[in-house]
């Protein structure tokens, strides 16, 4: 309980800074976590397996990259949940920040998927001042997301703002997830999407 992590000007910032391992059935209690990039309760950067954690009454802060449980994700996340607060100027979500497949390049742990998120959810207040702002996940390159919702207190930001996505590209799917949420934004806003494509 009561992790608190206080970098603003570091990245990969997160109970674990580059989680290469495997995790399972985490469950973290009012976390405070302050960092610059890639920052997230459980980890600044997913590159592992994580399964079946929970976040709760927890608030994370950054200015890219920022998501309530994992800033970058690359790997694999399953059945896990964040409730709380999120806030960051881009690439802001209530899950996750930014969801990247790197390809054959990508250093993964054993077993783990290239960006694929399956039956996760996100309750949180998203406060972003930029771009590429949802309430689950700011922004998703090459990945798959499945069976995920988010819901809370509102999704706020100036462009590419979604009630469960900011921004889905780069042959990015997102099946059968919703958003139950209000979605504040200037322009290119959406109650599921800001922009996307391949969303089903």
């Amino acid at each position: 309980n009561n992790l608190f992590i206080h970098r603003p000007g570091n990245t990969g910032i997160g109970l674990f800074a580059n989680m290469r391992g495997k995790v399972t059935n985490l469950v973290l209690k009012n976390a405070s976590v302050n960092g610059s990039s890639s920052v997230g309760s459980v980890a600044g950067i997913n590159s592992g397996v994580m399964t079946g954690c929970r976040i709760g009454g927890s608030t994370v802060r950054g200015d890219h990259s920022v998501g309530g449980a994992v800033g970058n994700n690359r790997a694999s996340i399953g059945q896990s949940s964040y409730s709380g607060m999120v806030s960051g100027k881009s690439a802001v979500g209530g899950f996750l920040g930014v969801n990247e497949n790197l390809g054959a390049g990508a250093q993964l742990a054993d077993g783990a998927l290239a960006a694929s998120v399956t039956g996760c959810s996100a309750s949180a207040a998203i406060l972003g001042t930029t771009d590429r702002i949802g309430g689950f996940v700011g922004d998703s390159t090459g990945g798959t997301i499945n069976s995920c919702f988010a819901s809370g207190n509102g999704v706020s930001g100036e462009k590419w703002v979604g009630g469960f996505i900011g921004v889905n590209r780069g042959d990015s799917s997102v099946l059968y997830c919703y958003a139950v949420c209000g979605v504040f934004g200037k322009s290119n806003s959406g109650g599921f999407a800001g922009l996307g494509d391949d969303v089903a």
